[in-house]
């Protein structure tokens, strides 16, 4: 009994191997070239650049004879694949190895040549759009620039085109015994089905005209079927031994991660939900969870399956928003199948970045019975780390695809210590005690590097400042234990009297608003944080602020309804700093040695001041100027020099007329010059000068 059964389940797990096998086949690698990025050539033309090896030769003759080379022309300066056909109608049955775009190397400015970028992510895209399967990191991306171009004319009668290199797909005829990835072909698939298993002659008839490819398909989803819904009765008797388990465990030449870490913790853990991406480098270690599962039946604590492909062949479309996600309870092993049969055939995402997160957050909604929460990974960059914060129970993460000689992306480690959760490797199970240790270099026993930087978005102030949600706080200590997103801390109508030094504890703090306290100086150590980007200060009792200077990642700036009587010059020269308001302070006048800065809102309204420095008009890119409630007797005409001025409000000071110059104000839409001192003849004039603006008298 044993041994029929044995026999049995060794066919199953043949046909479940083939099965996973053949239907990953089209999909095992991971796209070359970011989809997202094709579509901003001015922004990652440099980066999409980099992928390309450069040569150059005087002119590119196209050579047809050429053995496994297809040819395609876009022409000069155009992007059109023109006969497509010549790669479509070969593409199935044969494997690219190499793609080379020929360009000219013209024009050049100044003897110099510089790349242009929406040329080549547009080719980028032809290409895909003619062959989606091209985008793979396994080929090789070459641009040969020809030299000889003298002129429009010249060039344009050069090649300007795509050249694929490629190798035929091997078919090998190979024993049902001998099965593997690398042997197995779609044709051989559906004569090793037809021999081991009693096809229905019906079914036969009706895929006798299609493809080997797809009849693979259909027989392997057909034998599976039946024979889980066999083996289903039986569940409970299966005795499966060493052998078995070996076999199953060699799948894909993976190795054997997944079942050594389940071994090792299946009785620790309840109602397991399996979080699991089912793409490209993971399918065998998505195989190998259900494999185990299949294995232990009896006794498997897994109750639940999320499987996830990164968008369904769509991508990225949007942190928590990407989609491709699914679900089956364990206990029905044919629904499993089938789950992972739904995602594999909806396709892949094709980004290296995954969407681990949106997954595990959906996953839990949608078991809230499960228990134990583990996540399949394979170190690759998690897309939406910025979800972390709203994953409020222990995750279990299985890091797979490395070895202790390898590093360990140090987002798994963010996920397990924010969640409380474990590491597992092939090695070693790592415990949340060992996570927790902030700013450690190595994890576990075997001292596995973190790289902190892995993820870098093609750099990590990009990925920090791009791709990280920026989370509020009211408190300091929940803001230091957010090591993931950007921190806008909101420490308002506290009574502070001094700025609290653990706030430099605070990773990414990008906000700071410290309004309506009894603060009368700013301390030293906050120019230290390099992050931080607005800053409100209003409604203290700073008379000082010197400790400001060189604080240059400053966007916007707020330190109204305060005490100070001279602002010091370094305000107008912070490098980054846009919004300047020092409103309703004692302030009589501002520095006379303003530079040309990148201050476009500037709010001085509610002070004492009589006149503005001649060189206010270095402020070009000023927008928006506030100056009502002072006591202004005129303005300088340089103040014209700011043409992208705006808003000029004026109200309630001591105005008789305004400069002539300031006609230039071309972008000028809104004048407030309510409780002035302007007579009804010089207000008809400036209504004259300013036709095109709304003027508040």
């Amino acid at each position: 009994m044993i041994e029929t059964i044995q026999i049995t389940f060794m066919r199953y797990s043949i046909l479940l191997i083939i099965f996973l096998l053949f239907h990953s086949d089209a999909v095992v690698s991971q796209n070359e070239f970011d989809p997202d990025q094709l579509d901003y050539p001015d922004k990652y033309g440099k980066e999409i650049k980099t992928h390309f090896s450069y040569s150059e030769i005087p002119v590119y003759t196209p050579d047809s004879t050429q053995p496994n080379t297809v040819i395609l022309s876009n022409g000069f300066r155009k992007s059109e694949i023109q006969k497509p056909a010549a790669w479509t109608s070969i593409s199935e049955n044969v494997t690219a190895v190499k793609v080379t775009f020929i360009f000219s190397k013209y024009p050049l400015r100044n003897g110099v040549y510089f790349e242009i970028y929406p040329l080549l992510c547009d080719r980028l895209k032809k290409l895909f759009n003619m062959d989606p399967t091209l985008n793979d990191d396994d080929i090789q991306w070459e641009i040969i620039l020809q030299t000889n171009c003298k002129d429009d004319e010249s060039t344009a009668k050069l090649f300007h085109g795509v050249v694929i290199q490629y190798k035929p797909l091997e078919e090998k005829n190979v024993e049902a015994d001998s099965l593997s990835k690398d042997t197995i072909g779609a044709d051989n698939i559906a004569g090793y089905i037809e021999q081991q298993y009693e096809i229905p002659p019906a079914l036969k008839d009706s895929v006798s005209k299609l493809s080997f490819k797809e009849k693979s398909r259909i027989y392997s989803k057909y034998v599976l079927k039946q024979m889980i819904s066999d083996t289903a009765k039986k569940q409970d008797s299966l005795v499966v031994d060493k052998r078995i388990k070996s076999f199953i465990s060699t799948f894909d030449n993976h190795d054997s991660t997944v079942f050594k870490i389940m071994d090792r913790n299946y009785k620790n853990w309840n109602d397991i939900l399996v979080v699991a991406d089912w793409t490209g480098s993971m399918y065998g270690y998505g195989a190998q969870i259900l494999s185990w599962h299949i294995l232990h039946f009896r006794y498997s604590p897994i109750r639940y399956f999320v499987l996830f492909n990164d968008g369904d062949m769509v991508g990225f479309n949007g942190i928590g928003t990407t989609g491709g996600i699914y679900y089956a309870e364990a206990n029905n092993l044919q629904k499993v199948i089938d789950l992972y049969n739904l995602v594999m055939m909806k396709g892949s995402g094709g980004d290296s970045e995954e969407n681990d997160l949106e997954a595990v957050i959906k996953g839990i909604d949608h078991f809230p019975a499960h228990k134990d929460a583990i996540l399949i990974a394979d170190n690759s960059c998690i897309r939406d780390i910025s979800l972390l914060p709203q994953i409020r129970e222990p995750i279990n993460v299985l890091m797979c695809g490395f070895d202790i000689f390898n590093f360990v992306n140090q987002q798994y480690v963010d996920v397990a210590r924010n969640t409380s959760g474990t590491i597992h490797t092939l090695e070693e199970d790592i415990d949340s005690l060992q996570i927790k240790k902030e700013n450690e270099k190595f994890l576990g026993d075997t001292k596995i590097k973190i790289v902190e930087s892995y993820c870098d978005y093609m750099n990590r102030k990009k990925f920090k400042s791009e791709l990280l949600t920026t989370m509020k706080y009211s408190d300091i200590d929940s803001a230091k234990k957010d090591y993931i997103n950007k921190v806008s801390l909101d420490l308002s109508g506290k009574n502070l009297t001094r700025i609290p030094v653990s706030v430099k504890k605070i990773k990414f703090l990008v906000s700071l608003d410290l309004s309506d306290n009894n603060l009368k100086k700013i301390p030293g150590f906050l120019k230290k944080e390099t992050s931080l980007k607005y800053l409100y200060l209003n409604k203290n009792r700073l008379k000082k602020i010197n400790e400001l200077k060189d604080m240059n990642k400053l966007v916007e700036l707020d330190m109204g309804e305060n005490s100070i009587k001279q602002p010091p010059s370094f305000l107008f020269d912070l490098r980054d700093l846009e919004a300047l308001d020092i409103s309703k302070n004692d302030i009589d006048s501002i520095p006379s040695d303003i530079k040309n800065s990148r201050i476009r809102t500037l709010n001085l309204e509610g002070n004492n001041l009589k006149k503005l420095p001649l060189k206010i008009g270095n402020l070009r890119k000023l927008e928006e100027l506030y100056l009502a409630n002072n006591a202004l007797t005129s303005l300088p005409s340089r103040l014209s020099n700011c043409r992208n001025l705006r808003i000029l409000d004026l109200s309630n000071n001591q105005l008789t007329d305004l400069p002539l110059a300031l006609r230039k104000l071309k972008k000028l839409r809104v004048i407030v010059l309510t409780g002035n001192q302007i007579n009804d003849e010089t207000l008809e004039k400036i209504t004259k000068m300013f036709p095109l603006v709304d003027i508040e008298f």
